[in-house]
């Protein structure tokens, strides 16, 4: 697929940049000036982990599936797109449709839900780590665009308003000191997920 090809022209560029800052990085700060280049909040310190990094540091949280019965909000510094992200723009995905299509028009949700959960259990490199079939909640792993990580996708769908709200987000943040902005995806995320939309055939809806 066109976001994993992305993945593999880019990452040796990342990969270079880590490189060439790890000797300055090393004689002009220490473990502790590293480590106040970003605050955690207390949620994020219960989820999430900080690993200090020769070049700056690593952030890796727990994925915790759905909150209050909902996709979870993007963290700030995290490369993630979402459906629940309605006060982020640049982080939101529109949700989708399934009723957008013909077929699936004379179809119920149930037909839906299993339409979806066939296209991503067998989409490229995806391990299907939870499907909730009562609260039509599906969870799955691919590998990501920063090295050895791993990315979550999500999907929920919600029979009464006949849409699927969607979320692709990394499990790993990696900040290059003294930059306290976090290396990119190459929007991997969104691409992917937007992959997933048409292979599904469902539109993207914009007003609900």
């Amino acid at each position: 697929m066109s976001v994993h090809k992305s993945r593999r022209e880019l990452i040796g560029g990342h990969l270079a940049a880590m490189a060439g800052l790890t000797a300055y990085a090393q004689c002009a700060c220490g473990e502790g000036d590293v480590s106040r280049s970003l605050r955690l909040s207390a949620e994020e310190t219960r989820e999430c982990e900080t690993v200090p990094l020769a070049f700056g540091q690593k952030i890796s949280c727990r994925h915790s599936d759905l909150k209050d019965g909902r996709l979870r909000e993007c963290r700030a510094t995290q490369n993630c797109v979402s459906s629940s992200a309605v006060r982020v723009p640049e982080r939101y995905v529109p949700p989708w449709s399934y009723e957008g299509s013909f077929e699936d028009r004379q179809s119920d949700p149930r037909a839906a839900w299993n339409k979806l959960v066939q296209t991503v259990t067998f989409w490229p490199e995806a391990t299907v780590k939870r499907v909730d079939d009562e609260r039509l909640y599906l969870r799955a792993e691919v590998p990501s665009f920063i090295p050895g990580g791993y990315d979550d996708i999500e999907f929920l769908m919600k029979p009464d308003l006949k849409l699927c709200l969607a979320s692709s987000r990394s499990r790993d943040t990696i900040f290059v000191f003294p930059f306290t902005t976090p290396l990119g995806d190459n929007d991997s995320n969104r691409k992917r997920l937007e992959e997933i939309r048409q292979v599904l055939g469902w539109p993207a809806v914009t007003t609900y």
